[in-house]
């Protein structure tokens, strides 16, 4: 630093000397700005040549955006020239010659001459300083930072900290222990204070932990309760530590304290929950039991032991497929699976039905329901399991699929069940050693018609009992439905099967006995042999095409398929080809059967019947086209005319028609519109546009439509019922899939088939069993009941016997014109409407 001169210093020499002496860069400018001396310090420090900067304005010095602003400070100095010490204050950005910038620190000093005053300024470079600076600076934001992130840790943990110097006894609690104790900050803190918030049945035992930490002893988990001042009950969790000097004298104890009042309710929670779970388990009427991962049974309930008619050490340590009928295994991968699946978000549980043996030999049918338990890594821990005795269930729906699949009439399989033993022979047995055989009964049409349905049914089940007697005990004889049979043979040859067709054709050569009369039946029978690729539909077409063809034999009445037969295949290929165009040529009508409350005889709605108006053929009904339709795909655009037709026509009648407003219109679905996934879509477009509402449609479906793709059919059915539509399942009672499907599918109404109630009064008590049946569990399914085909007053009366509300059939109108409809539903409102 160079201090003021009180004299005058000329000689230059004697200033630069004083200038080299200087540890500092030292540069001096006269009252111009102008550079008149320099010092080594200042030409190394700015980097230029000796006596370069002489000459040149300070500013040089300066970067170029604190010029303007250094001229300013320059020329107010000079005007009140006073020393100014390093260390001032005095900081600003020096400019090397290559251009860059560095911080430096000034002290200003005037310098009189005979010349004038000069200003000797002595610059320092503070680069390291400014290094120092920043990175304390740093350290503090860091420290504020950790202790503010400590601070937020201990908030969100709720765990409060605090510490007490027993050299100085000053103690400090942190901003969460005040707030954990509920105490204002304002206060100072104490070992009284702290008491003070203790509650009064812990206060002695706390006393006691705290002259243990006075002796130096550190204290890990200790609980009590504290009372906050608004009367609030708090429980925490504290540790303590004692810290020592080098000699062993405690000098500091430091401490936490965590709330566990969540934890603590929790955990009292737990343990109730474990009580509870505990009686119920061990007090359930169902079969509650754990088991380890291997399936080992570690824990059961009574009722276990009593599904399984053994002690508890009978028991324990076996697995539940030790106990099952050795012919009904069941599922014995599942436990496997459901470990081998639980780390892919899969559900962890599965039901499976087991036949299980009791120690007498007695079988008892089990729902067993086994749940993957996970420890708290998310790994499997053990399984739980329930079991439920479902034997009184499962002797019910064998009885209900036994009638499900059985006709009832004869006894035999029916359609459904031929079906399935089809292909079940198929994938077991070599294509061309299984044989068809299509039956039919000749003219019966001519007998049922002149002597009665009942005289028909007695000719059937007389027909059945010979066809049993005819087959091989391996055959499967069914009915398939009406006056026609089918044979299915495994193990046989061409020409075994053709002998057992002339067997057959010869059991009926004797009359039969119809109500002491002698009737003379002949029947007609179509052979096929199986071939690769056959499938169950492939082997009865080819039959029923053999059976027609040996219909018109008049003394064999037995055919074998061969390809040749092509009558049958080639007015199939006319029919395929002219319904094609049936749209277009605006060829199709509909028909409408009015739909009954048997109570009231009121009319709530209409059937829609398709026909075909063939230009040649005359009006056709459905059986005769819509097989074709179905098998081409034909029948999705003729079942969205059904719909948009009969919705179109059921608006018209509510707008002309007094007494319409609250019918509905039944229309009858196809296989393949209930598979097709746009046609949930395709309804809620033709519903909005005739404007009908959803619920005055009802759609009805088969069993079979269900049983052949029921994840599909149940899926799009479900959209329509969430459209509002209303589903009901028709011909219902003689399909396979009626009880299993049945409480899969979101339907409001079934629709009891029409043999079922030709039945009635026929003395057929089977058929109204079945009924009844239906319609119980209609009733506990919540599910309208419809009778169909009805045709006599015996047989409503004996549906309101039975509680069916509903009905259609022949008794009331058979399926009539939208114009003769219209007059039908204005004579029903008249008729009804009270009397003026």
């Amino acid at each position: 630093m160079i201090e003021p001169l009180e004299t005058p210093l000329e000689p230059q020499s004697e200033l630069r000397d004083l200038l080299e002496a200087a540890p500092d860069a030292m540069v001096v400018v006269n009252d111009a700005g102008t550079i008149v001396l320099t010092n080594s310090q200042a030409e190394l420090l700015f980097q230029y040549q000796p006596g370069e900067l002489e000459g040149q304005q300070i500013e040089v010095l300066v970067p170029e955006r604190h010029r303007h602003r250094h001229d300013g400070h320059r020329h107010g100095y000079g005007r009140n020239p006073r020393t100014r010490r390093m260390g001032s204050g005095l900081e600003l950005h020096g400019r090397r010659s290559d251009g860059s910038e560095f911080p430096v620190e000034i002290s200003l000093s005037p310098i009189e001459t005979e010349r004038g005053t000069l200003v000797c300024s002595a610059i320092r470079d503070i680069s390291d300083r400014k290094l120092v600076e920043d990175e304390l600076r740093g350290l503090r934001e860091a420290a504020e930072a950790d202790r503010a992130r400590l601070a937020e840790a201990q908030r969100l943990a709720h765990v409060g900290s605090f510490e007490i110097d027993l050299v100085t006894g000053e103690r400090w609690w942190s901003d969460e222990y005040w707030r954990l104790l509920g105490l204002d900050k304002a206060l100072s803190p104490s070992r009284e204070l702290l008491l003070s918030t203790i509650h009064a049945d812990d206060l002695a035992e706390t006393q006691a932990i705290w002259q243990r930490v006075d002796g130096g002893e550190s204290v890990d988990g200790v609980t009590f309760r504290i009372v906050r001042p608004t009367g609030e009950v708090r429980w925490t969790r504290s540790r303590m530590r004692v810290e020592a000097d080098e000699h062993g004298k405690p000098v500091k104890i430091v401490g936490t304290t965590m709330d566990v009042t969540k934890l603590h309710d929790a955990m009292a929670r737990q343990r109730e929950a474990e009580i509870n779970f505990s009686l119920s388990f061990e007090h359930s009427h169902v079969g509650l039991a754990m088991a380890d991962l291997d399936g080992r049974l570690t824990r059961i309930n009574s009722a276990v032991c009593s599904i399984l008619a053994r002690s508890e050490s009978e028991i324990l340590g076996k697995r539940m497929l030790d106990f099952v009928s050795p012919g009904e295994r069941g599922d014995e991968d599942l436990m496997a699976r459901l470990i081998s699946n639980h780390g892919r978000n899969r559900t962890c549980s599965a039901t499976t039905e087991r036949a299980l043996v009791t120690p007498h030999g007695d079988v008892v049918w089990a729902q067993e329901t086994i749940s993957l338990v996970r420890n708290e890594q998310g790994e499997p821990s053990h399984f739980f399991l329930q079991l439920q005795d479902v034997s009184d269930r499962k002797q019910a729906e064998d009885a209900l699929i036994h009638q499900a699949t059985h006709d009832p009439l004869t006894g035999l399989g029916n359609r459904a069940f031929l079906s399935e033993k089809i292909d079940q022979v198929l994938a077991h047995r070599t294509a061309d050693r299984v044989s068809v055989l299509f039956v039919d009964v000749n003219k019966f049409k001519v007998i049922n018609d002149a002597r009665g349905h009942a005289a028909g049914d007695a000719l059937l089940v007389q027909i059945a009992d010979r066809l049993r007697s005819a087959v091989r005990p391996t055959d499967t004889l069914a009915r398939f439905g009406g006056d026609e049979f089918v044979i299915v043979c495994e193990d046989i040859t061409p020409e075994n099967a053709e002998r057992l067709a002339g067997r057959i054709v010869d059991a009926t050569r004797a009359p039969f006995d119809l109500e002491g009369q002698q009737v003379y039946v002949t029947l007609s029978v179509g052979v096929v042999m199986a071939e690769a690729g056959d499938d169950a539909e492939t082997l009865l077409r080819k039959s029923d095409v053999a059976m027609y063809q040996a219909k018109e034999r008049d003394r064999t009445h037995v055919a074998v398929f061969d390809h040749q037969m092509q009558a049958l295949a080639s007015s199939r290929l006319e029919t395929e080809s002219q319904l094609g165009g049936a749209l277009e040529r605006d060829e199709l009508r509909l028909v409408y059967q009015p739909i009954v409350d048997v109570h009231t005889e009121k009319t709530i709605g209409f059937e829609a019947l398709v026909r075909w108006q063939h230009p040649s053929r005359g009006l056709l009904a459905p059986a005769e086209f819509m097989s074709i339709a179905e098998e081409t795909g034909m029948i999705l655009a003729i079942g969205e005319w059904v719909l948009r037709e009969a919705l179109m026509q059921l608006q018209l009648w509510r707008m002309d028609v007094p007494g319409a407003r609250d019918l509905f219109v039944a229309v009858n679905l196809s296989a393949r519109q209930v598979q097709d996934p746009e046609f949930p879509a395709a309804v809620a477009r033709t519903l909005a546009q005739t404007r009908v509402e959803p619920t005055a449609l009802h759609l009805e479906l088969t069993e079979s439509m269900v049983m052949s793709r029921s994840d599909v059919a149940v899926q799009n059915v479900t959209a329509l019922r969430e459209l509002g539509v209303r589903v009901s399942l028709d011909d219902f009672g003689t399909g396979y899939s009626s009880l299993s499907y049945l409480h899969q599918i979101p339907a409001h109404t079934v629709k009891i088939d029409r043999s079922f109630v030709a039945a009635i009064g026929e003395d057929n008590a089977s058929a109204t069993s079945i009924i009844g049946a239906i319609v119980g569990l209609g009733r506990a399914l919540e599910l309208d009941v419809v009778g169909e085909g009805v045709e006599t007053p015996q047989q409503v009366e004996e549906l309101r016997r039975l509680g069916v509300r509903y009905a259609q059939g022949y008794l009331w109108s058979p399926p009539i014109a939208p114009a003769v409809a219209q007059e039908w539903i204005r004579e029903k409102a008249a008729r009804n409407s009270p009397s003026v």
